[in-house]
C-alpha cells in the first residue's frame, strides 16, 4: 500500500486495534446492555470527518436527536431503525444507507452488530 491508500477490511488486521468505547450515549439506552468498541481508521478535524469500524453488543438506544450525518455499512448483525412517526426500515449485512442529524426514534439492535462508519461532523 502506498500513503495514499489503505485498505480496510472488516476481519483484517483489527487484533489489539480495536478499543472499548462503553456507550457513546449511556442516558439513551432503552434495554440490553449495547456495549461498544471501535477503531478509527481517519480522523482530522481540518475534514470534519470520522471514518472507522463500530460494533456493538445487542440492545435498544432511543435518539431525540441524532447528532450528525453518517454513512454506514452494515458488516454483521440487524439493526432496525424505528423513527418517531415514520416507517420502520431494516438493514443487515451489505446494506448501506445514510442516517441523518436530527434522527428521533430508536436503534435496535437485537444481536452484535458491526459497522463500518463515515460521520459527518458538523462545522463549529
Amino acid at each position: 500500500m502506498t500513503d495514499y491508500i489503505e485498505r480496510l477490511s472488516p476481519d483484517g488486521d483489527l487484533q489489539g486495534r480495536m478499543q472499548e468505547i462503553g456507550y457513546s450515549f449511556p442516558d439513551a439506552v432503552v434495554e440490553g446492555e449495547p456495549i461498544e468498541a471501535g477503531h478509527v481508521f481517519y480522523d482530522r478535524n481540518i475534514d470534519h470527518a470520522t471514518i472507522g469500524i463500530w460494533e456493538s453488543q445487542a440492545g435498544v438506544v432511543k435518539f431525540d436527536y441524532y447528532p450528525f450525518d453518517e454513512l454506514c455499512v452494515i458488516v454483521n448483525g440487524q439493526l432496525i431503525l424505528e423513527p418517531a412517526g415514520g416507517d420502520v426500515e431494516q438493514f443487515g449485512p451489505g446494506d448501506v444507507f445514510i442516517i441523518k442529524k436530527g434522527f428521533n426514534g430508536l436503534w435496535k439492535m437485537p444481536a452484535p452488530l458491526k459497522k463500518f462508519y463515515a460521520e459527518l461532523k458538523p462545522y463549529l
